[in-house]
């Protein structure tokens, strides 16, 4: 993977966050009812078509429920491709650093890793090494995410300061990884 296709990928799971983000606007509206959404579907596909019957979405708190969980979803997708963006870029993860950005990496790396162990509910997972506290400054004001008290708990966006600050962070990382990248020597053949 090229460091073009990873920042492609973080633009596209972004977007993915939005378009979620706005489903679950839409079904939170007073004046929806679950009939506009009960219906059979059938999909044909070339491998085999799938049916989806109309029970499971009959009732709006499923609705609601679906879309919410949509949302997570696309925010854990985006903390997956953030991470490999960043490793493509060649910015690992260096929990003994002092260095802000070092800090913003391992956050991105954590939040990756409460998604990827348990993607429909995520919980902080840090190993030893990454057991400390880290400072993100990419906003108003510095979060302090303190892996020792968070190590174990369900994840929450709250904790990094709100999902804004997850967008401030992608905005971080992206300049970051461009800079890099215009920086980085050119490779002769």
């Amino acid at each position: 993977m090229t460091i073009d296709e990873a920042l492609e990928d973080v633009e596209i799971v972004f977007w993915q966050i939005e378009f979620a983000l706005k489903i679950s606007a839409f079904w939170d509206r007073p004046e929806m009812g679950s009939e506009e959404f009960v219906t059979d579907l059938s999909v044909y596909l070339p491998e085999g078509d799938l049916h989806f019957p109309t029970d499971h979405f009959g009732e709006i708190e499923n609705i609601r429920r679906a879309a919410e969980v949509s949302v997570y979803m696309a925010f854990g997708t985006s903390a997956l491709a953030l991470d490999q963006a960043l490793e493509v870029a060649g910015f690992r993860p260096n929990p003994q650093s002092e260095d802000p950005f070092d800090h913003l990496r391992c956050i991105v790396y954590l939040v990756r890793c409460a998604f990827a162990h348990r993607v429909a509910d995520p919980v902080w997972d840090a190993s030893k090494k990454k057991l400390r506290a880290y400072t993100l400054r990419v906003g108003p004001k510095p979060i302090i995410v303190d892996m020792v008290a968070l190590n174990g708990t369900p994840f929450s966006f709250e904790s990094l300061g709100g999902h804004q600050y997850w967008f401030l962070i992608r905005d971080a990382v992206v300049k970051k990884i461009n800079i890099a990248q215009k920086t980085a020597p050119a490779i002769e053949n």
